[in-house]
């Protein structure tokens, strides 16, 4: 009989803890583990499990291999479960899922069904932030780094904030039409960037839309004040920012990088993102009902 349970585990995250996670598990024939080794590895084990019968698929990793995972499963009937062992796990963050991997596993066993949106862009699925500009930019020089971690992260945010130009986007949505000069221009159907960084402070995984974000470069003296706003949820405050929400928006401009769930990749312009509600059924705490 096949099991219910397939962890699929990075055993890179967490520095190696994903390596270790399966001693947390306890013995018996309800899971099976399978471990990753390239990338879109996990997309291949996930879709190979959905026809083996598997009722239940956990992502045991960052918003990376969630991502790999959860576009296995988009339009399946099996439940997509979330271990976070990640550098930035925004999109566990925002679904109120522990970063401890013990109380994640009680999570787990102890929540309930929800069903969260996806977008399309351009054929590939986000299910939390993806976008372009000095974001991606980041991304890209974070997965060349030898070490992960948030001090990582900034210092390559800080080097390439003073390299960063900006560029310019066309945004269409039906008959509106605007463009506009772009430090970030991010497509989030979740509020967070890893790190707890908050990019969408209105967003929702199961309203049916999509949040567009426009960063505006801050003056350098307000760059502290912009940082302390996207902490605490508050970037709303800043006139450098807006964020508007869409079933579907039209992207135009140059690409030069991207970035997918906060890991690199290319797109070709036009950009068209738009909203598949309630494409993957997730596991989360009971408190949170999916927000």
């Amino acid at each position: 009989m096949t099991p219910e349970t397939l962890f699929i585990i990075n055993p890179a995250a967490g520095g190696g803890a994903g390596k270790r996670f399966p001693q947390r598990l306890a013995g018996n024939d309800a899971y099976r583990v399978r471990f990753t080794s390239r990338p879109g590895h996990a997309t291949e084990l996930a879709a190979a499990a959905a026809r083996e019968g598997y009722t239940r698929v956990v992502a045991v990793g960052g918003d990376g291999t969630l991502n790999e995972v959860g576009s296995a499963l988009v339009g399946t009937n099996v439940v997509m479960g979330i271990i976070p062992l990640g550098s930035g796990n925004g999109l566990a963050r925002h679904l109120g899922i522990s970063t401890r991997p013990g109380k994640a596993l009680r999570q787990l066993r102890d929540g309930e069904e929800t069903s969260i949106d996806a977008i399309d862009i351009n054929g590939k699925y986000s299910f939390n932030v993806s976008g372009f500009g000095l974001d991606a930019e980041v991304a890209l020089a974070f997965s060349r780094m030898s070490s992960r971690g948030f001090l990582s992260y900034a210092r390559a945010a800080a080097c390439l904030w003073f390299r960063y130009p900006g560029r310019r986007y066309v945004f269409r949505d039906g008959d509106t039409c605007r463009e506009e000069q772009c430090l970030i221009a991010s497509v989030a159907n979740s509020s967070r960037y890893g790190y707890n960084l908050t990019i969408a402070p209105a967003a929702s995984t199961c309203d049916g839309l999509l949040d567009l974000c426009i960063i505006k470069r801050p003056p350098l003296h307000l760059l502290p004040l912009y940082l302390f706003r996207a902490m605490t949820r508050r970037l709303a405050d800043s006139p450098y920012y807006r964020e508007t929400r869409h079933e579907e928006i039209i992207i135009e401009g140059d690409f030069p990088a991207g970035h997918l769930d906060g890991d690199p990749c290319t797109f070709t312009s036009p950009v068209r993102a738009h909203v598949i509600p309630g494409a993957l059924r997730v596991i989360v705490p009971s408190r949170t009902g999916g927000r």
